[in-house]
Formats: C-alpha cells, sequence, structure tokens
C-alpha cells in the first residue's frame, strides 16, 4: 500500500515456507491448522495441538532470527471456534458435540488451540492460560450464534484484555 503508516499485514498458515514469508513481511502471524485443500478437516483439528502450534511459533522465531528481525516484533494470531454459554448443559452438549465431529473425547477437544468450549467463566480461565502458554495476542472468534458473541464481549474480553480508562 501507498498509505503511510501501511495497514498492519496478517498472513496465516503453518507451512514452512508461509512461515518463512510471514517471517520476512508480517505484522500478524495468524497460525492455523492444517487445511486440505482448503478445508477444515477433523484430521487437521486433531494434528493442530498445543504442542504443533509452538513448533509452528518456533519455526516462525528460527525464520525471524535467520533474516535478522525480532520475531516478537510479530503479534500472534489463532482462529478460535468459540462455543461459550452461561447454561451448562448446553456447554456439555456443545462440548460432546464438537468432539465427536473431530473424533476425539471431549476432554482431548477442550485442548485443542483452536477450539474453546465452556461457561464464561471456564473460558475466561482457558483462553488467560493459553495467551500465557502459547504466546497470543489476538484471536480471530467463530461464534455459532449472536447470543455467543454477546456473552463472550461482556463476560470474558473485559477479563483478558481490561480497556484503559
Amino acid at each position: 500500500p501507498i498509505q503511510r503508516p501501511r495497514p498492519p499485514i496478517i498472513i496465516g498458515g503453518g507451512g514452512e515456507k508461509l512461515l518463512r514469508v510471514t517471517a520476512e513481511e508480517a505484522d500478524i502471524a495468524n497460525i492455523s491448522m492444517i487445511f486440505s485443500a482448503g478445508e477444515i478437516t477433523p484430521a487437521g483439528l486433531r494434528e493442530h495441538t498445543e504442542e504443533s502450534f509452538l513448533r509452528k511459533r518456533d519455526t516462525l522465531r528460527r525464520h525471524c532470527d535467520a533474516i535478522g528481525r525480532d520475531w516478537k516484533d510479530i503479534k500472534l494470531a489463532s482462529q478460535l471456534f468459540t462455543l461459550v454459554s452461561k447454561d451448562e448443559g448446553l456447554v456439555k452438549a456443545m462440548s460432546e458435540m464438537s468432539a465427536a465431529q473431530v473424533g476425539v473425547d471431549p476432554e482431548t477437544a477442550r485442548t485443542f488451540p483452536n477450539v474453546a468450549v465452556g461457561t464464561p467463566s471456564e473460558m475466561t480461565d482457558l483462553l488467560a492460560k493459553r495467551i500465557d502458554k502459547l504466546g497470543i495476542d489476538v484471536y480471530v472468534c467463530n461464534f455459532m450464534s449472536t447470543d455467543m458473541m454477546e456473552v463472550f464481549a461482556t463476560e470474558v474480553m473485559p477479563h483478558l484484555n481490561p480497556v484503559a480508562p
């Protein structure tokens, strides 16, 4: 862009070549799961664990080191399938449903860095731990309903990213 300052550039992916381009060009790295022909698949979700996220983050760091860029200048982002409700019964059902779609048990599904299921307090605790462990600066959230978006915005976000007066 000719505009100065230019808008931030976000590059999403997780392959070796794309992470190298990200190190060279991006302001934000959206480290994502493995896509098969442009589709999110159960296998891609199962393979995108916290450990694979950290490996991709470390690969990005190595690419930055190789070109002399401070890797901390790149914000880390992650797509997040966000299932939040005040109704604990609905949370349990959503957890079981999402796990069945991926082919794992509900506890395993809750560990995937791209999935967050819980009540507002559970979601706040879960995301705070992931932000700390994975170094995520930005979440790109997908919601099943506007009700979930509202609960997340009013009862989770204020605890994760308080707005200064």
